[in-house]
């Protein structure tokens, strides 16, 4: 048991993580890159809503981790996500 936990810690210490789910930066890069790139905010216009960006997502093909279609939900968390780094 001790051997583990150490080894874990180590593993924290050099990647950052060691347990748990894998976050869409790690199994999706394009889908964030996407997100923040409709997101922008235009020059002479209104930033597209949550909304409005998780039906582009849903018109360009992208799916979630289950494969199901990207919701307001999944777009709201990964922004506010984005948004905190």
């Amino acid at each position: 048991m001790l051997n583990l936990k150490a080894s874990r810690d180590r593993t924290k210490v050099k990647t950052g993580k060691c347990e748990g789910h894998k976050s869409y930066e790690e199994t999706q890069p394009e889908l964030i890159a996407e997100i923040i790139r409709l997101r922008r905010k235009p020059q002479n216009g209104k930033r597209l809503s949550l909304k409005k960006t998780a039906e582009a997502l849903k018109e360009k093909g992208f799916k979630s981790c289950t494969g199901k279609d990207i919701s307001l939900c999944l777009v709201k968390n990964i922004v506010y996500k984005t948004i905190e780094l």
